[in-house]
């Protein structure tokens, strides 16, 4: 699927080996340890499991603010064909909004970063949460198994416009679902993770 033509640093092993065309921050040995996400539906699609390599690197990304890090997750997420089809479907595109938890903790939010370099290079108009879901205190990872949204609570019929609203890893399901419920008298929406955690599709089939 890629061909394998730069020598540069790897953003995961640190090393300088051989990299996948066009990706700059991430090796191919570090590639093929990342395992494609089982979950994609029409309207909703994650990209990655979440792995420990890949949850390595997303930590490095929020917990530490590491730039190459961030920019290694950008690139895998711009870059992927299913990314890609939801971009040309999208009209607007929107982050789902960080929890109070982590910003008091001093995570950085890869989210928002994401989203502004897809919409600058799709050319799409960012939208934005209401406010009172970024006072949300909950770190949803923590949630009881009771507490996921299965995967028929992300059907989102025909509307005029459509938006891609972006997050990094789903766990519980709770904030896409809460997000997009707010916006869904007026807009289609798509929904994109980087990741799902493999215990929402344990929780999903309990349901």
């Amino acid at each position: 699927m890629y061909n394998h033509v730069t020598q540069e640093k790897c953003s995961f092993c640190l090393e300088k080996k051989q990299h996948i065309q066009n990706f700059r921050y991430l090796c191919n040995d570090c590639f093929q340890l990342l395992r494609p996400a089982k979950l994609k539906t029409n309207c909703l699609v994650s990209l990655y499991e979440y792995t420990a390599e890949l949850r390595y690197i997303l930590l490095q990304a929020k917990t530490c603010g590491d730039k190459f890090a961030i920019s290694c997750l950008v690139e895998l997420v711009s870059k992927n064909i299913y990314t890609q089809l939801l971009l040309e479907q999208a009209d607007f595109i929107m982050p789902a909004p960080s929890s109070l938890w982590s910003r008091l903790r001093g995570k950085t939010d890869f989210t928002w970063f994401l989203v502004r370099a897809l919409a600058q290079k799709n050319n799409l108009e960012r939208l934005y949460p209401q406010r009172s879901f970024y006072w949300n205190w909950n770190k949803r990872s923590k949630l009881e198994r009771s507490g996921y949204y299965p995967l028929e609570s992300f059907h989102s019929p025909s509307k005029r416009y459509t938006v891609l609203l972006v997050d990094d890893v789903i766990t519980t399901g709770h904030t896409l679902h809460m997000v997009g419920r707010s916006i869904s008298a007026y807009y289609r929406i798509l929904y994109l993770t980087l990741a799902n955690s493999r215990n929402y599709l344990k929780g999903d089939k309990k349901r």
